[in-house]
């Protein structure tokens, strides 16, 4: 059905968890295996769509862009096991042929630290194909330290719409002169990873909140 569309690339979205913000403890999220994984790559190539391996990180009761160690023996720690998993992914990446491997994603108080030049020049010795980042927010781009040695730059895109259709308008108006903006300044190529509003009756006016994140209670 997905072929029917006329969609030509599937983003596969592995979990890696840690416990809190300021641990080193990340592990491959329960549910989650890698031989299931690497038949999910192989399905998926077979049906003839080209494949993106989008690692994203679990962090119990707050998201990837809080990760965050406290002092500087806490950070090597942290990038010593980022490492090693992005490591076991990138190996996978290689030996099924995935097109483009995501090094990180929305690591929002992580992206100034400098480490990033060496893990993404290993990854890059371990896996051969397109390299890419996805940012929270275009305002994040110029922070990176590494954005030289990536193939690509992605975003997630949930921009607030408003209450009202005129409001929806000016907002999305405003994204896209933002997003073309952007795109001129950059060296790389500019996609959109994620984009979406959950169903929800507030859900413009915060369209990236989900789950337990939406003002203290649960989601459906």
């Amino acid at each position: 059905r997905l072929r029917a569309t006329g969609a030509n690339w599937v983003a596969l979205v592995p979990f890696f968890a840690q416990s809190n913000p300021a641990a080193c403890d990340i592990a491959l999220a329960p549910h989650y295996d890698l031989e299931a994984l690497r038949a999910l790559i192989r399905s998926a190539r077979n049906l003839g769509f080209r494949v993106a391996l989008k690692p994203q990180m679990l962090v119990p009761g707050g998201w990837a862009g809080e990760i965050g160690p406290r002092d500087e023996a806490g950070w090597a720690c942290w990038f010593d096991a980022y490492a090693r998993a992005m490591q076991a992914m990138a190996r996978l990446a290689r030996e099924e042929g995935v097109d483009m491997l995501v090094a990180g994603t929305e690591l929002k108080r992580a992206e100034t630290r400098p480490e990033w030049r060496a893990l993404i020049a290993g990854l890059r010795d371990a896996y051969p194909g397109t390299m890419s980042w996805v940012f929270h927010a275009p305002e994040d781009v110029d922070r990176f330290p590494a954005l030289d040695l990536l193939d690509s730059v992605g975003l997630s895109l949930y921009p607030p719409l408003g209450r009202s259709a005129a409001e929806a308008y000016r907002n999305t108006a405003w994204q896209r002169l933002s997003l073309k903006r952007l795109a001129r300044t950059l060296p790389r190529p500019l996609w959109i990873a994620e984009i979406g509003i959950p169903s929800r009756a507030d859900a413009g006016e915060a369209p990236w909140a989900w789950g337990e994140r939406v003002a203290g209670r649960s989601e459906p």
